[in-house]
């Protein structure tokens, strides 16, 4: 079974990074690296952390080298919060990609500097970015911890989508602990924080947050209580995963999420030809980013279609997704870097 993937990923225009630090740091300097970050953001959202990590790294290597430099106070506060955004992006990258190490080291670096500028919101942003991070690797108690932390940092800044974000992700891990009371009443309050949330005063971590994530949400969390309490949440699973992956048309990393979700769900539901196909079209989309969490979890649905052997279209999904893990470039990607 060959199965093609995109062998280049496309370069957006990223600011120049400049040979040398200035002797003062001034407005623009800082502006430059707020409009590399938004670029750089846009571009994981939409190739995956393997596409842009090293660009994002190399930024932040000279970001980090102007906080050395003499400033105004008011630039400074600004300069700081710049380069803990920035760094927030490269743990997020780098956690896209399987380096745990790194992205937790640059997440320690963004808390520092978010807690110096005084930047609660930026603080949930790490903290819910290290939250995703545990909860990836199924560490549920670290990673409600984490978003709870999150959670107080947005009410201190009043912040109602970061609010909403993490409201979410507590559901999200309420649902793999089997808790659905817990998980259903903080999806609520993430529904109310994000009706009551005006983009426009979101903090640029936060700005990804729109409908169709919240639909996104509502639906895996579904998915994961039709795992852990009751099969019947699978039948709520399905028309909001089915929406938001059809709403991820310029996304395909969040398309893949939900569309392997989508799949899961189905095989709950004991309609494995279904699940078939919605899992070939994730892999069909994971295949365009480069994305370590991709490929984990696509192995995740192979682990729940090998339960049903028995059943020719679960074999072939297992099959195609032991074919892509063999040949995906995320996978490659990291395997040269671990032998080296």
């Amino acid at each position: 079974m060959a199965l093609r993937h995109h062998d280049d990923d496309p370069a957006p225009s990223v600011p120049e990074v400049p040979m040398s630090v200035p002797e003062r740091v001034g407005a623009s300097d800082v502006a430059r690296i707020e409009a590399a970050t938004r670029v750089l953001r846009a571009w994981d959202y939409q190739c995956g952390g393997g596409a842009c990590y090293d660009a994002v790294v190399t930024y932040v290597t000279w970001a980090q080298r102007l906080l050395g430099a003499a400033t105004t106070e008011p630039v400074g506060d600004r300069l700081r919060t710049s380069v803990a955004d920035l760094h927030c992006l490269a743990g997020w990258t780098a956690f896209d990609i399987d380096r745990v190490d790194q992205a937790r080291r640059h997440f320690d670096d963004a808390a520092r500097l978010a807690q110096f500028a005084r930047n609660d919101a930026l603080v949930a942003g790490i903290r819910y970015r290290r939250g995703r991070v545990h909860l990836h690797h199924n560490a549920l108690d670290a990673a409600r911890v984490d978003f709870q932390l999150g959670q107080h940092a947005a009410q201190a800044c009043a912040s109602a989508l970061p609010a909403a974000i993490l409201h979410a992700n507590q559901a999200w891990v309420a649902a793999k602990m089997g808790l659905a009371d817990d998980a259903l009443a903080s999806l609520g309050k993430g529904l109310d924080d994000f009706t009551r949330s005006d983009p426009a005063d979101a903090p640029g971590w936060a700005a990804f947050f729109d409908i169709n994530d919240l639909l996104a949400m509502s639906g895996v969390i579904y998915a994961d209580l039709a795992r852990s309490v009751d099969p019947f949440y699978a039948r709520a699973a399905i028309p909001a995963l089915t929406n938001a992956a059809d709403g991820y048309s310029q996304m395909a990393r969040s398309r893949s999420f939900s569309l392997v979700a989508l799949a899961a769900s189905h095989l709950i539901e004991h309609d494995a030809d279904r699940a078939a196909a919605v899992g070939a079209e994730a892999i069909a989309v994971a295949l365009t980013v480069r994305s370590s969490r991709v490929r984990d979890r696509l192995l995740s649905l192979k682990n729940m279609a090998d339960q049903h052997r028995d059943n020719a279209d679960a074999r072939e999904l297992s099959e195609r997704i032991a074919v892509f893990a063999a040949v995906s470039p995320a996978h490659s990607r990291v395997a040269s870097q671990r032998s080296r």
